[in-house]
């Protein structure tokens, strides 16, 4: 009876972690797609902040722009900050707008969207994994995964159709964009320079630039360290896939590691090539454990030095440590050396 709860528990832990994994991933990947969805599809144009809306402490800019047609169109954002730096009156911004819906704009200049996007993809993978490591996948995990997927479905359903009924996806952001245009329209535009002290918003824009020049860089080199850690722990798995050899090995205890943490860590006796009886320690800790003394398991090492290279093989997991880490990287050296770019060419 014990065992029961106790593995229900576990499970139900792994389900959390699993579900908000998948639910970063599937708002990044939204994020993402959004932004490359206003690159690809707007056209761009010519416009000049006409003032803000001032709501609590958030600022959102209001654009004036002239589409190709000649047609003058007035737009708020809906994206907005408590910063006051590029929301001057009067200056000049470049603009993306759909030619189906005019009265929608965005700054091309402002990555906000892909950036939270990509942001979240960090958290949605270290959960997954998390998940996939730290825990077995069990019955238990599946009958737990089923009843609370049943039950969210369930109350995601009667919540979602509450509000807004029975529309397509295109219909809900269209009700979105809506709501937010309303809402905005009880907001009357003001200039910028009568809602702060004067020189406030220079001062901004210079610390904003200085924390620009700060930023980029320190993105910059943690990308290329994350890009470095990536290729070297995926050379070295790389050399042992080619070049090891597997045995069998015998979890011979889980030892806590002495942080706040208090995962545990496997120690694995196993027996050589050469009939030599090694034990190590395995380089990944869980909490819960992953392993119980007693279990049997799969050993990789290379042949000519057994005793440092031995690892628990566990198959796809394997890769995932240097992908991540290549992933990362990967975007970090991008937004990295793209604010550097940015704030070399940014008048201070």
């Amino acid at each position: 009876m014990f065992d029961t709860i106790a593995s229900g528990m576990m499970a139900y832990q792994q389900f959390l972690m699993l579900a908000g994994g998948f639910i970063c991933l599937s708002l990044g990947i939204l994020l993402v797609g959004n932004e490359v969805y206003w690159r690809l599809r707007a056209i761009h144009v010519a416009g000049i902040i006409a003032g803000v809306r001032h709501k609590g402490n958030v600022f959102y800019p209001v654009y004036r722009y002239q589409m190709p047609t000649g047609e003058v169109q007035e737009a708020t954002s809906n994206i907005g900050s408590a910063g006051l730096a590029g929301k001057e009156t009067g200056r000049m911004v470049p603009l993306l707008v759909f030619t189906d819906t005019p009265n929608e704009a965005r700054a091309s200049g402002s990555w906000a969207f892909g950036a939270v996007g990509l942001i979240l993809l960090l958290p949605a993978a270290w959960l997954i994994y998390a998940a996939l490591t730290r825990y077995a996948i069990t019955q238990m995990t599946i009958y737990v995964a089923t009843a609370m997927l049943c039950y969210s479905g369930m109350k995601l359903h009667r919540i979602l159709f509450a509000k807004t009924g029975n529309l397509s996806l295109k219909g809900w952001k269209a009700a979105m964009r809506q709501r937010h245009e309303q809402e905005m329209q009880g907001i009357p535009v003001q200039r910028i320079e009568d809602l702060v002290p004067p020189g406030s918003t220079q001062k901004m824009a210079a610390r904003q630039a200085k924390n620009m020049r700060l930023a980029g860089p320190l993105l910059l080199i943690g990308g290329l360290l994350m890009i470095w850690g990536g290729v070297h722990i995926g050379t070295s798995l790389a050399e042992l896939l080619q070049y090891g050899v597997t045995a069998k090995g015998q979890v011979v205890a889980m030892q806590s590691r002495a942080s706040a943490s208090g995962d545990y860590y496997a120690v694995v006796a196993f027996t050589d090539a050469s009939g030599t009886q090694r034990q190590f320690e395995d380089s990944i800790s869980t909490n819960p454990p992953e392993f119980q003394a007693g279990d049997i398991v799969t050993v990789l090492y290379l042949p000519h030095d057994p005793q440092h290279s031995a690892m628990i093989d566990r198959g796809t997991a394997n890769y995932l440590g240097p992908v991540l880490l290549l992933l990362f990287g990967t975007v970090f050296s991008i937004v990295g050396g793209v604010m550097t770019r940015r704030s070399r060419h940014r008048p201070t």
